[in-house]
């Protein structure tokens, strides 16, 4: 998507010298593993159970750095109660889901 392309047009001396970042900054920043979700606090509309079960259904999800999230058209705060256009594409999706996630499979726990 937009903001990693973008982040990978930066040199790595731009990266390290004008922006004092580390070259292998997604390494540090943009992981996540089950260990994490299970100790996170929580959430009042979504459980660690539920984040887990997707989480679990990520193919190769160690090597995952990014995602993308669209918001559902009856979050935006514009949505009206009636006459509402569908096909206005600022205000998200009709309907939630996930794309590219593997079928519920067992946890095998070690």
């Amino acid at each position: 998507h937009t903001l990693w392309k973008a982040t990978n047009t930066i040199s790595p001396e731009s990266m390290s010298g004008w922006l004092a970042k580390t070259i292998n900054q997604e390494e540090t920043y943009c992981t996540l593993d089950a260990r994490q979700i299970k100790h996170s606090a929580g959430d009042a509309f979504v459980t660690n159970e539920d984040i887990l079960d997707v989480f679990h259904r990520i193919d190769r999800s160690d090597e995952v750095r990014m995602i993308k999230l669209t918001a559902l058209r009856m979050f935006h705060p514009d949505y009206p109660k009636s006459d509402m256009q569908r096909a206005k594409p600022t205000l998200g999706l009709n309907r939630g889901g996930y794309v590219g996630l593997m079928s519920r499979r067992p946890v095998v726990r070690k």
